[in-house]
């Protein structure tokens, strides 16, 4: 079973999570970006682009503010949020994954990425690659010995609501995912077996870099939910999924895919005004409180919300589709992949030939 190494749900913000690296007290920036990434201590309270909002972490980017003084910023134009784990927090191998929503905006870049805790380069594994000039582009890199080419995946716009980016990172293999889908696998380098820590940065570029310049009055911000790291991958590794009650149910942005394993509890479903089966004797998918489906394993929960009691039709990103609309297919590793109208569900250890569309059941209140 996976256990949880770290869970950040950005109540408050931890002290594994510094603004500034232990070796750049007053800060960080330069190169082919034109952001600093401040010790909030050493500006005025308008150069912070660090804030925290219901649960929600804000790593904001924006033109450096009048008050504050060149030389705290490197004269560099703009101001950018970045939080780091090194020294605080580090792992050889395991799970990485964070719910974001993505800076928007011309020359903005969000990243939540890896890097080795003894202060060398390479390696360095990035989760997720984001640039304002392309929000639909999704990149996945290694870099290392003998690693591979960036790797480039369209998805929907990634600065237009919260998304789960995650990475498996073994001592063989690397498999990245979106949403709970695999988009990129590679071998692991040689050289990544050693402890890395974590990254979440908000930046901007400069003329003739990958981001691309920014406009000098655009402001962007880089939105994290949650970031959960597990000694292995929760999904596949993990225990039984059981129905669980009340709880929030989330945003309006919840994440629109799910991974759940093939064992999942029946009998406390029934207490659920909605339910869905799915193949019964397999699986099954239950609405908590009436409006929301939960998804619970290995300490890990997702919420999908935007549920529709009391009717026949689900409605997800608010698209409502019939529910006989459901198509069932494979994903990359063969399980059974339930899809609402580009929504997708996977459940591992279920397969394709297991599920029809007669297996989708809705009801009020009875099973």
């Amino acid at each position: 079973m996976a256990n949880v190494t770290l869970d950040d749900e950005f109540d408050s913000l931890s002290t594994a999570w510094q603004p500034t690296y232990p070796w750049a007290f007053g800060g960080f920036g330069g190169g082919d970006m034109s952001t600093w990434y401040p010790n909030p201590l050493l500006l005025p309270a308008d150069g912070n682009p660090i804030s925290l909002n219901n649960g929600v972490l804000g790593l904001s980017n924006f033109p450096t503010p009048g008050d504050v003084s060149p030389d705290l910023v490197d004269n560099l134009p703009r101001v950018g949020g970045q939080l780091v784990t090194e020294g605080q927090f580090s792992q050889t191998y395991g799970y990485f994954e964070a719910r974001m929503q993505m800076p928007a905006g011309a020359g903005m870049l969000g990243a939540f990425w890896l890097m080795p805790a003894n202060g060398g380069w390479p390696p360095e594994l990035d989760v997720a690659e984001v640039t304002g000039n392309s929000p639909t582009t999704l990149v996945n890199t290694v870099h290392g010995i003998d690693a591979p080419e960036p790797h480039w995946v369209d998805e929907p716009d990634m600065t237009q609501g919260f998304h789960t980016y995650a990475v498996d990172w073994e001592p063989d293999k690397i498999t990245w995912y979106f949403d709970g889908q695999e988009t990129f696998e590679s071998s692991t380098p040689a050289d990544m077996n050693q402890p890395m820590y974590m990254i979440l940065s908000n930046g901007s570029g400069t003329p003739g870099s990958w981001a691309g310049p920014s406009d000098p009055s655009t402001s962007s911000q880089m939105q994290v939910d949650y970031v959960r790291v597990y000694d292995s991958n929760p999904y596949t590794t993990g225990g039984a999924l059981t129905f669980q009650s009340g709880g929030d149910a989330g945003t309006d942005n919840a994440p629109s895919d799910s991974t759940s394993s093939d064992n999942i509890s029946s009998d406390t479903a029934a207490a659920s005004p909605n339910i869905i089966d799915v193949a019964t004797g397999h699986s099954q998918l239950s609405a908590a409180d009436g409006d929301v489906f939960v998804f619970s394993g290995s300490d890990h929960q997702t919420r999908i919300s935007n549920f529709l009691p009391g009717t026949d039709k689900l409605d997800f990103e608010m698209t409502a589709q019939d529910f006989s609309g459901v198509s069932i297919d494979t994903n990359s590793r063969g399980w059974a992949r339930i899809n609402f109208d580009g929504n997708r569900i996977s459940l591992p250890g279920v397969t394709p030939d297991q599920l029809s569309q007669g297996d989708f059941l809705f009801n009020t209140g009875q099973q």
